[in-house]
């Protein structure tokens, strides 16, 4: 019994977190609904032949809300999910896959932080100086929406700097989620296990 708490203890701490629902969901409310009405409405009253407001209304209701809500539901939609060994994103567990060890990882920077909408990236080099569009489109990194679960479970994981935002207001965001005794008691323990690099051995004490 006590191995088995023992490995479900992370499953405490939140590991799987959305890139962020807002914009694709707004996007369906209003593409599923235009391209019902289009295609039962619209389209069956339109007089003659197909003809170039035809096309633009088909273009203007359809075709672009649904390639706006196929980019949206690709950036935003995936499952970001942190454990031992780093950080994955993923949509559907199938699609536009992308993993960070934590070897790997360059920096965890927050972009946006008290401008609104802050973002948070896993990122394998540096974005130093990087607005949050140009930062997004980096390939050796992985974005998701500022919060504070995901700071404890960051740090539940891993003692990295989080650049962008001091470690003081780190932990006065977490220390107000509901697993903060364990993510505390996990990160004293990285602390504490941190290995001391031994000073060289004199060649005498060598041979």
């Amino acid at each position: 019994m006590d191995c088995q708490s023992k490995n479900k203890q992370p499953l405490h701490i939140k590991q799987k977190f959305i890139v962020s629902l807002a914009l694709p969901i707004f996007l369906l409310f209003y593409t599923i609904p235009v391209t019902i009405v289009f295609f039962l409405f619209i389209l069956p009253a339109w007089e003659g032949e197909v003809d170039s407001g035809l096309i633009i209304l088909l273009f203007m209701l359809v075709i672009l809300p649904w390639l706006l809500t196929f980019i949206a539901i690709k950036l935003f939609w995936p499952i970001v999910e942190i454990d031992e060994k780093g950080v994955k994103r993923s949509l559907f567990g199938v699609f536009f896959k992308r993993n960070i060890s934590w070897e790997e990882m360059y920096e965890i920077r927050v972009i946006g932080m008290f401008q609104g909408g802050a973002w948070l990236f896993f990122s394998k080099k540096s974005l130093a100086g990087m607005s949050h569009g140009k930062a997004r489109r980096q390939k050796e990194q992985i974005q998701i929406v500022f919060t504070a679960q995901l700071l404890g479970t960051i740090r539940f994981y891993s003692d990295k700097e989080i650049i962008g935002i001091p470690e003081d207001k780190v932990i006065e965001l977490i220390s107000k989620i509901k697993n903060y005794n364990l993510i505390k008691n996990r990160t004293l323990n990285m602390e504490a296990s941190k290995e001391v690099v031994p000073e060289k051995l004199d060649e005498e004490e060598i041979n």
